[in-house]
C-alpha cells in the first residue's frame, strides 16, 4: 500500500511537470509564430505571458491541487463517517488526478481549495517581495546615500520576514481544509467550511509541520531539486492530508 501510494504520487508529480512544460512550450511556439508573422513586437510577449499565466492557473494548478486530493483519498481511513453515514471514498489511483475536469462542480471545489492556498502564498511571499522591489527602485531613482539605502533595505527585509512569519502562522488555521472538501464529497463547500470551523485547529502543530516541510524543501533545493519529485512533494502532500484527518480525532 505505502509503496504503491508513493509511486502513484511520484508519477503524479512527473505528470504535473510534463503538463507545465508542455503549456510553456506551446505558448512559446505561438509567440514565435506571431513574431514571424507580425514582426518583433512587445505586445506579443505581453500577450504570451498573460496566456501562459492563465493556462498554468487554469489547467496545471488544478492538477496540483488534485494531487493533494489524491493524497487525501490515500489518508482517508476505511469507513470514514460523516453525519452518521459511511462515506464512499474513490480508489486513489492516478486517474483521480483528472478529477477537476470531470465536471463544473469538481472544478469549482478544486479551485476553491487551490485559490485559498495560493492567496496565502502570494500574501506571505509575493507582497513583501513586490514592496521590497518597489522600495529599492524608488531609492535608486531618488539618489539616496549608500548607508541610508542599506539601512532602509535591512528594515524592509526584517519587516518582510516578520510579515511572512505572521502569515505562515495564521494560515495554519486553514490547514487541512482540503481534506474535508475532497473526502466528504456529499458536503457542499459551505457545509464543509462550517464543519471544518467547528473543529479544534491549534496554530502551533500546523506551524511546526510547515517549518519541517520548509526545511525539507530547502534541502531539496540544495540537492538540485531531484528529491522534490521523488520524496519532498509526495511527502508534503501526505503530511497535510494526515493532518486534516487527525483534526477530526481531537
Amino acid at each position: 500500500g505505502g509503496l504503491s501510494h508513493r509511486l502513484t504520487l511520484t508519477l503524479g508529480v512527473i505528470l504535473l511537470i510534463t503538463v507545465s512544460i508542455a503549456l510553456y512550450a506551446a505558448v512559446a511556439c505561438l509567440a514565435l509564430a506571431g513574431e514571424f508573422a507580425l514582426g518583433d513586437a512587445l505586445w506579443i510577449d505581453a500577450v504570451a505571458n498573460c496566456l501562459l499565466v492563465m493556462l498554468e492557473l487554469g489547467l496545471a494548478y488544478p492538477l496540483v491541487v488534485s494531487l493533494g486530493r489524491l493524497s487525501c483519498l490515500m489518508a482517508a481511513p476505511d469507513g470514514e463517517v460523516s453525519h452518521g453515514m459511511a462515506v464512499s471514498v474513490p480508489t486513489p489511483d492516478l486517474t483521480e488526478i483528472f478529477y477537476p475536469f470531470t465536471s463544473l462542480r469538481t472544478y469549482g471545489r478544486t479551485t476553491a481549495v487551490g485559490m485559498e492556498a495560493l492567496a496565502f502564498l502570494l500574501c506571505g511571499i509575493g507582497l513583501p517581495v513586490l514592496l521590497g522591489r518597489l522600495a529599492w527602485l524608488s531609492m535608486l531613482t531618488a539618489g539616496w546615500e549608500t548607508w541610508l539605502r542599506v539601512l532602509t533595505m535591512t528594515g524592509i527585509v526584517i519587516l518582510s520576514l516578520g510579515w511572512a512569519g505572521v502569515v505562515l502562522l495564521l494560515s495554519g488555521r486553514r490547514m487541512g481544509f482540503g481534506y474535508f472538501v475532497f473526502v466528504h464529497e456529499e458536503l457542499s463547500l459551505g457545509d464543509a467550511n462550517r464543519y471544518y470551523r467547528t473543529l479544534s485547529r491549534p496554530l502551533l502543530p500546523a506551524l511546526c509541520l510547515r517549518l519541517h516541510l520548509l526545511g525539507l524543501y530547502a534541502l531539496s533545493v540544495v540537492a538540485i531539486c531531484v528529491p522534490f519529485v521523488f520524496h519532498s512533494i509526495p511527502f508534503g502532500f501526505c503530511c497535510k492530508a494526515v493532518y486534516g484527518r487527525e483534526l477530526k480525532r481531537r
